[in-house]
């Protein structure tokens, strides 16, 4: 186990939220971390919880202290209590030294539980002593322990439906979180795809020392109109992906992955866009795989000689505008340097 997490420092400024259902999240954020009150971000897997955690710290009085993201859904159940609160030399089977947990290690800072829903119910019992009391014991140990500490939980189910099912304590639901963040879809702060693109593409392209003007029209258009299931998260990866591979300068449909192209949109327009982009791989490959020769290619496809030359003219597709191997590519973006 670490001695504790360091974290590059994250101003709310930094955080993309063009949309008024992002901006509220901020505004509460900002509440959190001026006031050091306990909160509970909650919102589907992919939608920067952590991000938002880290903000909330480093804009508080405790910046600079340690930020320790602990992530409860990858915790074996039968391990949690000691990974939280440490245990003593000889505490079960293996314990072969004193080992701090988690509490001990944020003294002085914030620990951040992610997924905090999968904790047993057992596990939530202790956690809610330690919240009521202020104190704990390592497991196997007599000595209390007091440790200052900011407390940040995440949860990307609903918490209140848990409760319901019996599945999560509502006394430590209370005891978490004296103020809710509820943090949107990506579907549901649509206004903020075009900014987290470009925010994006700059980002992965300065890394990868990429000179890339953006996207295409095609690509952009597609992109905006995605319904980003995995929401920011998955876009990230994305656009990261398609500017490593990129060996041009601008990013186009036919460089997307297959499983992008492959899930359609939710309103006509969009499927227009998806249509197009699966045409625009199926004129592709008929090409490449006749040596660029357009007659057979349109025979192949089922088509004139003529509509192949109109489609590929529409797509812009000349054998200079393509690499000879398809893989992903990401282009212009409008408005972007």
């Amino acid at each position: 186990m670490n001695e504790h997490e360091r974290v590059e420092m994250v101003r709310f400024e930094d955080i993309v939220a063009e949309s008024g259902a992002m901006k509220l999240v901020l505004a509460k954020a900002r509440q959190v971390s001026a006031s050091g009150l306990r909160a509970i971000l909650q919102g589907p897997t992919g939608t920067g919880k952590e991000l938002i955690a880290q903000a909330i710290h480093g804009n508080g009085r405790r910046a600079g202290r340690p930020f320790f993201p602990v992530n409860c859904g990858a915790i074996p159940s039968n391990l949690a209590e000691s990974e939280l609160f440490g245990h003593e030399k000889g505490a079960f089977t293996g314990a072969h030294r004193r080992t701090r947990g988690w509490f001990e290690q944020a003294n002085g800072g914030t620990l951040f539980l992610d997924e905090i829903a999968s904790l047993s119910p057992e596990v939530q019992a202790k956690l809610l002593r330690v919240l009521q009391d202020g104190r704990f014991q390592r497991m196997g140990g007599e000595e209390w322990i007091r440790v200052d500490v900011h407390l940040l939980s995440a949860a990307n189910q609903d918490l209140r439906k848990q409760m319901g099912a019996g599945q999560f304590r509502e006394d430590l639901y209370y005891r978490l979180g004296a103020i809710l963040v509820q943090i949107p879809s990506l579907r549901e702060r649509s206004d903020d795809v075009p900014a987290l693109l470009r925010h994006f593409l700059a980002r992965w392209a300065a890394k990868y020392q990429k000179s890339l003007r953006g996207f295409t029209h095609a690509a952009w258009e597609f992109l905006v109109a995605y319904p980003w299931p995995g929401n920011v998260r998955q876009m990230e990866h994305v656009v990261e992906t398609l500017v490593a591979m990129e060996e041009g300068s601008e990013i186009d449909l036919n460089h997307f992955p297959a499983e992008i192209l492959a899930i359609g949109h939710p309103d006509s327009d969009a499927d227009s866009v998806t249509r197009s982009a699966a045409e625009h791989r199926k004129i592709l490959d008929a090409l490449a795989e006749t040596g660029w020769n357009r007659s057979k290619a349109a025979i192949l496809l089922g088509i004139s000689r003529p509509t192949l030359r109109s489609r590929m003219n529409a797509f812009g597709i000349t054998p200079g505008s393509v690499r000879s191997e398809p893989g992903p590519m990401i282009q212009a973006v409008p408005g972007a340097d």
